[in-house]
């Protein structure tokens, strides 16, 4: 489908469906856990329409995530007052951590939604820290980000297997990427 054409109705609300049922779900159990046959019934969809709309069920992750990241990611462009969207991105990550552990965490994460939430990752880091979209940036450049944010999701896959952190503990985070980042990431042009 064309990026310009508009969804169908229907497409939309059975990817929709599919979606709300997914996060229902998770609620109780792993996504890993939860088998098609009882996503489509939640959902109130067949299989056959599961399949038209997804491959997998961590297509289904892969899209729940892409659409609360990229509301994420609007709003950090679009509030005037956000100075520092890192900051705001690992305070996000806190606050969802038992969602995002499921993309971030890599002995439970799904390949599709954990590369969803990483590209996320990759464009917060460029827009905060050059202005710039990732792919606007020099290949080397990118090539920086990508390794920052290994390491950085290397420290989330940390977080998220300790306790609930305090909002003390998301400031030293983001003091410390910051820092990791200052080492690792060229100079602003």
């Amino acid at each position: 489908m064309d990026a310009q054409e508009p969804m169908d109705v229907r497409v939309a609300h059975s990817r929709r469906a599919l979606k709300d049922a997914l996060r229902e779900l998770m609620v109780e159990e792993e996504p890993q856990d939860i088998s098609i046959s009882r996503l489509c019934k939640t959902a109130g969809v067949s299989r056959p329409t599961f399949y038209q709309h997804f491959g997998t069920l961590d297509d289904v992750l892969a899209a729940v995530v892409h659409d609360r990241l990229s509301t994420e990611s609007l709003r950090l462009q679009q509030d005037p007052q956000v100075e520092d969207a890192l900051a705001l991105a690992l305070e996000y990550v806190q606050q969802h951590r038992e969602e995002l552990a499921v993309t971030l965490d890599s002995r439970r994460a799904m390949p599709r939604a954990r590369r969803a939430t990483i590209e996320w990752l990759r464009e917060t880091v460029a827009r905060s820290r050059y202005g710039m979209a990732f792919m606007e940036l020099t290949a080397s450049t990118q090539a920086s980000i990508v390794f920052a944010v290994g390491g950085l999701v290397a420290v989330f896959e940390e977080q998220l297997r300790t306790d609930g952190a305090a909002q003390s503990q998301v400031e030293e985070l983001s003091r410390i990427t910051r820092e990791a980042m200052d080492l690792v990431l060229p100079a602003r042009d």
